[in-house]
């Protein structure tokens, strides 16, 4: 059997990554030999954890005795080809957003359809037309809009303060399901590639169901800290309000796959940029982004100062990020970062119609909104890749119209 055959069906093997990582410690150490690029083996290995081939320029160093570390070009290492800019932007007058971080009740389907909770109620909001239409609203004064997401470009997912989910049809804005937990308020709702909601509770639970019959969902993971933050992709990423990052493999969610360490307050927001790179934003007491490794989680290989408290993360390609930020410095504005040279460079800052701090957003189709809990002002920002934009000169920012 060749190294190729052996190699390649990893993705199919349980603990994946763990097996990967083991395979790579193996290589034998020989530092002084010539480098003539990637060995078939190594080719095959990141063929199979990454989807894509190594090139000559590829190398995965021998494993010394004392420093046990793997590193490659990746993604990360090179200088991005894209230079992002905001095009447009504009305003929407809303009721009462929930001023709190760990909720995440904004959603975005296809750049053009916007999920907001307000209150006790969610809106669809049509950014083409510029118009808003009220598709649910809760049973009793006391319930709240806590978290939203888009299931399909067509069917909402509503969560609330007393631990129901709601999905709902946007076109008719009819019930489609409606499920009562009995956990605490639902901070977070995301989707794996299978489509199966995962839901993060303020009791430290999170729970894994099928859309098509929510009812049977069951918990799948308990902690003793408040989910703040939670990103699905082949990994699941969880934050914690006191300082706590998990992630976790779904063929063994009873149990994280790595414990990530580091931040000194709540882990607000993660954001996956691939399969094994992720990006973590810390709260007021931490004020930074760190990006984690899957392949060595043990500590994070880049951490930036952001000088306030990160409140959102959101990727506009796999080099290029746009941040909101709450409590600090930069409590009102978005900021733009690329990632060169295993670096996080800060390329720009935008100061939003906001008079407080942002704690709630959302990005699709290269679209981000933002809302604050102070002022109840939803914002709508298009971003544009000036590298495909006319010679005439770059875009810039510019505010289109305040729509009350």
């Amino acid at each position: 059997m060749s190294a190729l055959d052996r190699f390649t069906p990893i993705h199919q093997r349980s603990s994946d990554l763990e097996y990967t990582r083991l395979l790579l410690q193996q290589r034998s150490p020989d530092c002084t030999s010539p480098y003539h690029g990637p060995t078939t083996y190594e080719k095959a290995v990141a063929a199979a954890l990454f989807g894509r081939d190594l090139d000559r320029d590829t190398r995965v160093l021998p494993i010394s005795s004392r420093d046990r570390v793997i590193t490659y070009k990746s993604i990360l290492s090179s200088t991005p080809t894209t230079d992002w800019r905001v095009k447009e932007a504009a305003t929407s007058q809303l009721h009462g957003i929930v001023n709190d971080v760990y909720n995440h009740s904004f959603a975005l389907s296809n750049g053009k359809y916007a999920l907001c909770g307000d209150y006790d109620s969610a809106y669809l909001f049509n950014l083409t037309a510029i118009k808003k239409r009220k598709i649910f609203i809760s049973g009793t004064e006391s319930e709240i809009v806590s978290a939203t997401h888009w299931i399909t470009p067509t069917q909402a997912a509503v969560g609330t303060n007393l631990s129901t989910l709601n999905i709902i049809d946007g076109k008719t804005s009819d019930y489609i399901h409606k499920r009562s937990f009995e956990r605490g308020t639902i901070r977070v709702i995301d989707q794996s590639n299978e489509n199966e909601i995962y839901l993060g509770f303020a009791d430290g639970a999170f729970s894994r169901i099928d859309p098509r019959d929510p009812k049977k969902g069951s918990v799948v993971h308990l902690a003793s800290q408040t989910i703040s933050s939670l990103s699905v992709r082949r990994l699941t990423a969880v934050g914690y309000n006191q300082n706590m990052l998990m992630v976790f493999d779904p063929r063994k969610i009873d149990r994280p796959f790595a414990e990530l360490t580091g931040h000194k307050s709540a882990v607000t927001s993660v954001e996956w940029l691939d399969d094994n790179h992720l990006i973590s934003g810390g709260g007021s007491a931490d004020k930074s982004l760190r990006a984690w490794c899957m392949i060595n989680p043990g500590k994070p290989f880049m951490t930036t100062d952001t000088k306030s408290q990160v409140t959102g993360i959101h990727k506009l390609d796999q080099q290029t990020l746009i941040t909101t930020h709450g409590s600090g410095a930069e409590n009102d504005r978005i900021q733009l970062w690329s990632i060169e040279n295993g670096k996080m460079v800060n390329k720009d800052a935008y100061k939003t119609a906001h008079s407080g701090r942002i704690v709630n957003s959302a990005m699709s189709n290269s679209t981000l909104i933002t809302g604050s809990g102070i002022d109840s002002v939803m914002c709508i920002w298009k971003f544009t890749n000036e590298n495909f934009q006319q010679a005439s000169g770059p875009s810039r920012s510019r505010l289109l119209a305040t729509v009350r």
